[in-house]
């Protein structure tokens, strides 16, 4: 419940960024596997453009979406779109940038979209689980304030605990990544 892993000098490592890093590694182990047990022909550098294509637009489709969605900030502030270290992405923008770059990809290659939708199922379920343990770190992603012994109260600095101060909230990150 405390976003930040460690820190040496300016550098800071966040558990946010490690759920990132470890739920990209682990999906993309799960997509190679699945696409060998279905015999997709996808050779692993064929996975590998797909990965180096579809992280960097998922992370551009993701803060994109968010943007938009906060552009009373944003308008006045443009050059604060690209201070990602701030945070703010959103999954939903994230998800569809990553099935434009499969599609495209999939029409590259001249192999079904369905075929690899479907290899990369598990990846995409695995990883939004992985995420939401990051949510959890941070303290976002939550829930409404509960009384139910398994609410959470967050530290006052995160955003849980800036929006129900002192107050347990249900953990709908821990509900979603179930």
């Amino acid at each position: 419940m405390h976003p930040i892993l460690f820190q040496i000098g300016p550098i800071t490592v966040r558990y946010y960024g490690l759920m990132y890093v470890i739920a990209i590694a682990l999906g993309f182990f799960l997509l190679s596997r699945e696409v060998r047990r279905k015999e997709l022909a996808l050779s692993t550098d064929n996975l590998l453009d797909l990965l180096l294509w579809t992280v960097p637009a998922a992370i551009i489709g993701a803060r994109l979406y968010y943007v938009v969605f906060h552009w009373d900030y944003y308008g006045p502030r443009p050059l604060d779109i690209f201070k990602l270290w701030q945070g703010g992405l959103a999954i939903h923008g994230g998800v569809l940038a990553g099935i434009l770059v499969v599609y495209l990809f999939s029409r590259l290659k001249k192999i079904r979209f369905w075929a690899i939708a479907d290899a990369l199922a598990p990846s995409l379920i695995l990883g939004q689980a992985i995420g939401r343990i990051g949510n959890f770190t941070n303290g976002d992603a939550f829930g409404l304030p509960t009384s139910l012994p398994w609410g959470i109260r967050f530290p006052a600095e995160s955003p849980a605990g800036m929006a129900f101060p002192g107050q347990a909230t249900h953990p709908s990150m821990v509900y979603e990544m179930i």
